[in-house]
């Protein structure tokens, strides 16, 4: 498969197709000079003297013989939509509720208990993950584990020296179990 035309007047057509694209005709300036030195060296090389890569050579090539040089001009890697959210604040005040009512319950029940209630409306799993987040972050919602159904707060330990009683009952352990010396 060759990397552009043989012809010298197939180059000179495409620079006459309108564009006057710096980059774009650099472009194509790189893409002439490949496929002049990958006869004498191989594509490898050339592709490396020219610090392209081959997928980036092909793709470039391809755009060049379907739509010319004006192929060639840089286009933006931006998505071209960034979806936003997908519920409602309706959805958000069912989600702080079913939290108020059920204050242990995680992401996966609160799915599965608006399912339940309100099957027009149900959410994933991630979403209602997404809206207890967002209620949480702005205070509508409390997170789970400060919830009221747990008996007492959770204890907090301290692991400064924490192995220190350990190791004092492995050393009794081993002064116990040490064989005792005997006269004889």
């Amino acid at each position: 498969m060759r990397m552009l035309a043989q012809d010298r007047a197939f180059h000179l057509n495409l620079r006459v197709d309108g564009t006057d694209d710096a980059e774009a005709l650099r472009r194509l300036r790189e893409l002439e000079g490949i496929d002049r030195i990958r006869k004498e060296v191989g594509l490898a090389e050339a592709l490396a003297a020219f610090g392209v890569g081959r997928s980036t050579c092909y793709a470039r090539r391809k755009r060049l013989l379907e739509e010319g040089v004006k192929g060639l001009v840089p286009r933006s890697s931006r998505p071209r939509s960034h979806p936003g959210r997908r519920w409602t604040m309706a959805d958000a005040r069912r989600v702080a509720r079913l939290r108020r009512e059920t204050p242990w319950a995680g992401k996966a029940r609160i799915a599965l208990d608006l399912a339940a209630r309100w099957p027009e409306r149900a959410l994933s799993e991630a979403t209602a993950g997404r809206i207890l987040r967002w209620a949480v972050e702005r205070g509508h919602a409390r997170p789970c584990s400060f919830c009221e159904g747990r008996a007492a707060a959770k204890r907090r330990r301290d692991f400064t020296g924490a192995h220190a009683p350990v190791e004092a009952a492995r050393q009794a352990l081993r002064r116990a179990v040490r064989p005792h010396d005997h006269a004889h």
